[in-house]
């Protein structure tokens, strides 16, 4: 076919898809473009979040694009990205469903990605959404909601009715090894307040209870220990049991964090060391002391920060650490602070390496809090092919508790039941009626589509279960579920 009179066709076609969908809010800006390795079309859409892009994709019968290998990368970059009036490109490769897997829109399985260098790093916790960059057509994640222009690439696949998965819900029981809370200056509320936290060998319990602030120097060596000298936005090695103290407040369990003066959750979770934070922007090269205590015998520690001031401010903070590197147990305490440091605080416990983020705790609020020895992501039902006539539509069940039977549910509805409290599953829910059940053996599943054109544009709905006891009353976890639309394409 001529190719003028192809791309006429397809903007026509593109035309009569848009007038089909009135409430969406963005239009197509550039295309159609066919992609003569593959034969799909694609189409740039005006600037919107992440998920207004795959919600208008799925509109017009395709998807955010699915970046194969190097050439439909750089397909993608020259085409989109780099055209005049462009910029960054969302891509349909989200970890939405469990932080850290990521997964194509479409439901394909590739193994190709092209981050940018120490990406993704799900920075400030909410980061599980994927663009390309302009220029060298490297990808990050970011979150849905940005402040950056950023466009969606749609991928139709042409000559048939597209089958789709759709990810409902979450699944039970995400547990986590950190805890945090991250708060401005000016809504500062621990003064005065005592955090100590008891290693249980399987996590810590930590108790938040008015105090009076640090203990007097000494307490833990009678010679009243080291002072420390400290740069500005920098860290030191304490005494010979291993710690290290960041001038900005912290104490880790070995070196290599992040010396950084802005606290960031992204940080935090992705520091190499155990960490104990009290972070903020301080300046103990000029202002106050910290003074570092050890006992050997009992591996006991103690780090007090006596009046010093928060960065380019004249306002003291008094504030403590003590942290036994035999047991784990640690303890943070709170005197008076300044009011006018020029960056947040974030206050918590991280474990050492990439950790999954818990969401902000209101420590002020809360009087105990548990935390495990590890993450503990809950149970994610994926699929790795989509719901086509004729072929198998393939699932998996991953984060299986250990001991826990596998089920998987199939139904033609989808219940929406967000929390099981009622039958003894608080915090699960149920997006699949019970219209079949079956135990599955490991942790796949496949339903093999009949090749039949009736089916196509049938909804089934998946959801996965564990049964596992003692993880409730009922002794079960249920997963996500994933809506899967028949098509033949």
């Amino acid at each position: 076919m001529n190719s003028k009179i192809q791309t006429r066709m397809w903007s026509a076609l593109a035309t009569v898809l848009l007038s089909a969908v009135p409430a969406l809010a963005q239009t197509v800006v550039q295309g159609p473009v066919v992609n003569l390795a593959n034969g799909h079309e694609y189409y740039r859409l005006s600037s919107s979040s992440w998920t207004a892009a795959e919600t208008a994709a799925n509109g017009l019968g395709g998807f955010l694009v699915t970046i194969d290998d190097v050439a439909e990368n750089t397909f993608v970059l020259n085409t989109f990205a780099n055209a005049v009036g462009s910029g960054r490109i969302w891509l349909g490769y989200t970890d939405q469903v469990t932080e850290g897997t990521f997964l194509w829109t479409s439901g394909l399985t590739l193994g190709y990605t092209n981050w940018t260098p120490g990406e993704p790093n799900n920075a400030g916790g909410n980061e599980n959404f994927t663009h390309m960059y302009p220029g060298n057509g490297q990808w990050n994640d970011v979150p849905d909601v940005n402040g950056v222009i950023t466009y969606g690439v749609i991928e139709v696949v042409p000559g048939g009715n597209l089958a789709l998965n759709t990810t409902l819900g979450a699944g039970c029981y995400a547990r986590f090894a950190s805890f945090y809370e991250q708060m401005s200056t000016a809504a500062f509320d621990l003064t005065n307040t005592d955090i100590s936290a008891t290693n249980t060998g399987v996590g810590y319990v930590a108790f938040v209870t008015p105090g009076t602030g640090p203990l007097p120097v000494g307490g833990v060596d009678p010679l009243g220990g080291t002072v420390l000298t400290l740069g500005d936005d920098n860290q030191v090695v304490a005494g010979t049991l291993g710690l290290s103290v960041g001038s900005n407040g912290w104490v880790a369990v070995g070196g290599g964090n992040s010396n950084g003066f802005t606290p960031t959750t992204s940080a935090m979770l992705s520091n190499p060391s155990a960490t104990v934070y009290f972070w903020t922007d301080l300046q103990p090269n000029t202002s106050g002391t910290v003074t570092y205590e050890e006992d050997v015998a009992t591996g006991q520690t103690r780090t007090t920060f006596d009046g010093v001031n928060g960065w380019n401010t004249l306002d003291p903070v008094f504030i403590q650490c003590d942290y036994n590197v035999t047991t784990g147990d640690w303890a943070i305490r709170f005197g008076t602070v300044g009011f006018a440091n020029p960056e947040d605080w974030i206050v918590g416990y991280s474990p050492a390496g990439p950790s999954s983020d818990p969401g902000a705790t209101d420590l002020s609020a809360a009087a105990v809090i548990l935390t495990e020895a590890a993450d503990v992501a809950p149970l994610t039902l994926s699929a790795s092919t989509r719901p086509i006539t004729g072929a198998s539509w393939d699932q998996l069940i991953s984060h299986i508790p250990a001991g826990g039977i596998a089920l998987h549910i199939l139904g033609l509805s989808d219940p929406n039941i967000a929390d099981l409290s009622v039958i003894g599953m608080p915090g699960c829910g149920l997006r699949a009626s019970l219209d079949f059940i079956s135990v599955v053996p490991g942790s796949t599943f496949s339903l093999a589509i009949p090749n039949l054109p009736a089916l196509i544009g049938m909804n089934i709905y998946a959801n996965g279960a564990a049964l596992t006891a003692g993880v409730n009353a009922f002794g079960a976890v249920s997963s996500n579920g994933v809506r899967g639309t028949i098509g033949d394409t």
